[in-house]
């Protein structure tokens, strides 16, 4: 069974490579990203994407 690649080690090296990130700096780049990650873990919100948009009155931009 392949095994899937780790974020931190594969995937996201390759994104800063194509957003033209240097070579030697995918380290520093890779543990400010991880580290950034980690502190917004408490604004999190698993039910996000699959949240419904609001509908009714709710859903009306206020024009007043």
């Amino acid at each position: 069974m392949p095994t899937r690649p780790h974020a931190a080690t594969e995937v996201l090296p390759r994104a800063l490579r194509l957003l033209g990130s240097p070579s030697p700096t995918f380290d520093d780049l890779s543990q400010d990203v991880l580290l950034a990650a980690y502190e917004s873990l408490d604004r999190f919100d698993p039910a996000y994407p699959t949240a419904s948009p609001p509908r009714g009155e709710a859903a009306r931009p206020c024009l007043v």
